[in-house]
């Protein structure tokens, strides 16, 4: 995708849209994070409880701020430096921010991504997005945008066109205080 386009996106986005999109191993669904009717309709879209929380992914950790404690020094230098693969982390969350995002818990899952997409996404709307994989809860994550499911297909505003980068797996989900591995 071009500026021009990434630009109409964002500008979809801040309208409330919710899109598909490729990720750094599976297909996305997002929205902007502070659009509550966007977030509810992704999970209905989903069929995903609000119980189980969501993960926000942004190009870089300025724009996770507004959703995350600040984090110590040490804190910030792990969940900005790469590792062998995807990995998001699970972070003390602001008391503003909504249970819609959170599942109701005291932290919520982030990830600095590396996809150019969702980076330039991100820079363009000056915010984080919603990341769950795209497919209806309970059946397998879909790599591509052929696989996509209809029934999510039909009811999202967008579908991006581009390739995931080629990871094997889902992210890598650990807690970065206690370091425990809560998803492999």
């Amino acid at each position: 995708m071009d500026q021009q386009d990434i630009l109409k996106v964002a500008e979809q986005l801040r309208s409330g849209a919710v899109i598909a999109y490729p990720s750094e191993s599976v297909f996305g669904l997002g929205c902007l994070p502070d659009r509550p009717k966007a977030v509810k309709r992704l999970l209905s879209i989903k069929k995903r409880s609000s119980e189980k929380g969501l993960i926000l992914v942004a190009g870089s950790l300025a724009q996770l701020l507004t959703w995350i404690e600040p984090l110590d020094a040490d804190g910030m230098q792990t969940v900005q430096t790469p590792r062998d693969r995807a990995t998001t982390w699970v972070v003390p969350t602001r008391s503003t921010t909504p249970d819609l995002l959170t599942g109701g818990r005291d932290t919520i899952a982030i990830r600095i991504s590396r996809h150019p997409l969702i980076q330039a996404l991100c820079q363009a709307c000056n915010s984080a997005l919603i990341s769950t994989s795209a497919n209806l809860s309970g059946e397998a994550p879909v790599t591509s945008v052929n696989d996509l499911d209809r029934r999510v297909r039909d009811k999202v505003d967008l579908v991006l066109h581009e390739d995931c980068l080629g990871e094997n797996a889902p992210s890598q989900i650990i807690d970065l205080h206690s370091g425990q591995i809560l998803r492999d």
